[in-house]
């Protein structure tokens, strides 16, 4: 739920008040939030989180570009909420793992000859000789096109589309990626099966949350059942498209 990602936003921006020190645009904010977690925590994220903290607004997705943080806000489908479930086990993000998964696609952008994995194509993939790292890249790969077609979904209002590329982006995380666990597998299975449209894990893996799509009049019934098959599990919020 990117609770570090918000901490760092408001960590710069209180900083800026309390010396009064006239505040940075938006981006800048983002950037100096991010420089917390990667060069003081040690961890190795992106930026995603901290323009979502720092540029967002309530009840709009944001279709962001990582390179040069230009961006679009989509409203979110009137009349669904997005469900964010807890698993009941927690992460430690900067223990290896998630810097791994980084350290990976590094690998394959080198292995394909492109600076990031976003200027590569499809078909280079097969030029990467390791299994693991060739994975990374179908994902990062498959899941950049999923990110752009849900724009277009939610452009215009397509909330069929839009849930099938939630968990088809949850597939590839747990599949390709291999960030998820049992609870979180068991959470979006039985969501799925309670009525939502899409679900999937949220933030890095390895435990914490998952986010499910739904019509609003069967949030409580996809609660109960997610609480029932993965004991301990709790929701974190509901909001309100």
């Amino acid at each position: 739920v990117s609770s570090s990602a918000a901490l760092g936003v408001a960590l710069v921006r209180g900083l800026c008040a309390a010396f009064s020190i006239p505040a940075p645009p938006a981006q800048t904010v983002a950037r100096l939030a991010q420089r917390i977690e990667n060069d003081f925590i040690g961890l190795q994220c992106g930026i995603m989180d901290h323009m979502v903290s720092a540029t967002g607004k309530a009840r709009s997705a944001m279709h962001l570009d990582c390179r040069d943080l230009s961006y679009n806000l989509h409203s979110l489908p009137a009349g669904h909420v997005f469900l964010v479930i807890h698993s009941g086990s927690g992460r430690k993000l900067s223990e290896g793992i998630y810097n791994e998964r980084v350290a990976e696609c590094r690998a394959a952008a080198e292995a394909m000859g492109v600076a990031s994995l976003r200027d590569a194509e499809a078909a280079q993939i097969a030029d990467i000789d390791d299994k693991l790292v060739r994975q990374r890249a179908q994902h990062v790969l498959s899941e950049n096109d999923r990110v752009n077609a849900a724009a277009q979904a939610l452009a215009s209002a397509d909330v069929v589309t839009l849930g099938a590329l939630i968990t088809a982006s949850h597939q590839s995380l747990a599949t390709d990626y291999e960030v998820s666990s049992a609870p979180l597998d068991m959470l979006v299975k039985t969501t799925l099966s309670a009525g939502a449209l899409g679900s999937r894990l949220t933030g890095a893996g390895f435990g914490g949350c998952i986010v499910c799509l739904a019509a609003a009049d069967l949030a409580d019934d996809i609660v109960a059942a997610a609480q029932e098959a993965v004991p301990g599990s709790w929701l974190l919020d509901s909001i309100a498209c």
